[in-house]
């Protein structure tokens, strides 16, 4: 399903599928559906993560300061600098993004044992 999403919402599903995955790696409780759900997203987001990235490193570039290696650090100990980088970067993570994002029945989490409230709240961006 393409959803429009904000940087930052993908940012924490990025999280969200990380958490999953580490919580399900060695365990075989999920049913294929659903471990293929979590893998794609991943996938997905982590794509549109790199544009992010990318634009938050054009962001450092253009606040940032020269260093003697050729690169640029922003001067955190400046606050006029990082008022302004901090504004274009929450501007950013206010963009939004088309992403493809795999969805899930709740229908399927049925007779999974185990599944924390934790986990549910992880994984509930994949439900419809």
């Amino acid at each position: 399903m393409r959803q429009t999403v904000t940087y930052n919402t993908i940012i924490t599903w990025v999280d969200n599928c990380e958490n999953l995955i580490e919580i399900f790696q060695h365990n075989d409780d999920l049913t294929m559906d659903i471990e293929w759900a979590i893998l794609y997203n991943y996938k997905q987001l982590t794509h549109v993560l790199q544009k992010y990235n990318s634009e938050k490193n054009i962001l450092i570039e253009k606040f940032g300061t020269l260093q003697a290696d050729g690169s640029k650090v922003l001067d955190e100990t400046s606050e006029t600098t990082m008022n302004l980088y901090n504004e274009a970067l929450n501007s950013l993570k206010s963009s939004v993004a088309r992403i493809d994002i795999e969805k899930i029945s709740h229908k399927v989490l049925r007779g999974l044992h185990g599944k924390s409230l934790e986990v549910m709240s992880l994984i509930m961006f994949m439900i419809y």
